[in-house]
């Protein structure tokens, strides 16, 4: 059976039957709708492996490794010394035999690491910084980043450069920072707690709240203060901050206000802006309250002349008057000379 009529004659042209050309037809029609159902099918399978996909419920971000719990790396040097960190660990090589083109980073503090040519040093998976100083203090985490765009930390150092200097005065806030929030981060467990100045252990918190805040700062505070970060799972101890506090008299006012301009230049320019916006802003208004007021007492003198009955003289009349008294003053006088 054909899906076309067959009509029963010869082209002389090609030599082909009408029967064969309806056979090819036929034939293409067939392949062309098994074209169509493949299509359709492979379609809807990567529709419902979408489908799939999108139903999965999201990865829960990786948990330290066996090789990243037993780690420790916890460094105290001094400032000027050089200090080298390598991102390579055994967590990092069985992440390279699954993917060989792994991106990694380092981040300082939880933020981006910015580098600096003159005293550091970049090359594959070592991170190398020359003359160290206190600022460099803090915490350093390398992560790794799958072509899946996964994150995972494959190495983490605790650093303390010498004392880091701070400054506040008598009566101001005063922030202690334990730069421990990555290792909170990194083991839920971890705690942290500061060494005073007196040496007693204080202020113990998860690690993930690295941040300690007195609202009024005395002289009490003044001194050495060291963080540490333990994890009871690892027994392991991370120095991560020293500190060395200085707490000086409240400064006059002037002096006060010198300090805010030169650490807050750009809040200062906006305080100056908007002070002589202000300023005109009143210059403004207390010009229209004075045209106000001015106004108001003229137009009380002319109701009070027009009560009383006064008119204004007028400048010509005003000349006319001053003629006609020299005049009779002129008359007088020589009146008195004809009677002597």
């Amino acid at each position: 059976m054909t899906l076309f009529p067959v009509w029963q004659y010869t082209d002389v042209t090609s030599g082909l039957t009408s029967t064969m050309a309806v056979t090819l037809l036929n034939m293409c029609v067939f392949l062309t709708a098994l074209f169509m159902i493949c299509i359709s099918f492979s379609s809807a399978r990567s529709g419902y492996q979408n489908l799939h996909q999108r139903q999965r419920p999201t990865p829960k971000p990786p948990t330290p490794a066996v090789e990243l719990r037993n780690m420790y790396h916890s460094l105290d040097l001094k400032p000027l010394q050089r200090m080298t960190l390598d991102c390579n660990s055994r967590e990092m090589e069985q992440l390279l035999q699954k993917h060989p083109f792994v991106e990694h980073r380092w981040k300082h503090n939880g933020e981006a690491f910015k580098l600096q040519p003159v005293r550091m040093e970049y090359m594959t998976e070592k991170l190398t910084i020359n003359n160290l100083m206190p600022q460099d203090s803090g915490t350093y985490h390398c992560i790794a980043e799958e072509p899946s765009a996964t994150q995972q930390v494959v190495a983490i150092y605790a650093t303390v450069i010498g004392r880091l200097l701070k400054y506040t005065y008598r009566g101001d806030d005063l922030e202690l920072d334990c730069l421990s929030n990555e290792f909170g981060k990194l083991y839920p467990k971890a705690i942290r707690y500061w060494i005073d100045p007196k040496g007693k252990r204080v202020f113990e918190k998860p690690a993930i709240d690295n941040l300690e805040t007195f609202p009024i700062a005395d002289d009490r505070l003044a001194g050495n203060w060291t963080c540490f970060v333990e994890d009871p799972v690892v027994p392991r101890k991370w120095t991560t901050a020293r500190l060395q506090v200085f707490i000086s008299p409240i400064p006059s006012f002037v002096k006060r206000t010198e300090l805010f301009v030169k650490g807050n230049k750009i809040v200062s320019c906006i305080i100056i802006v908007l002070m002589i916006a202000a300023f005109l802003m009143l210059s403004q208004l207390v010009a229209k309250l004075s045209d106000k007021s001015e106004n108001r007492v003229k137009k009380d003198m002319k109701h009070m002349k027009n009560v009383l009955g006064l008119k204004d003289k007028k400048k010509g009349s005003d000349d006319d008057d001053d003629d006609d008294d020299e005049h009779h003053e002129d008359i007088s006088v020589e009146d008195k000379f004809k009677h002597f």
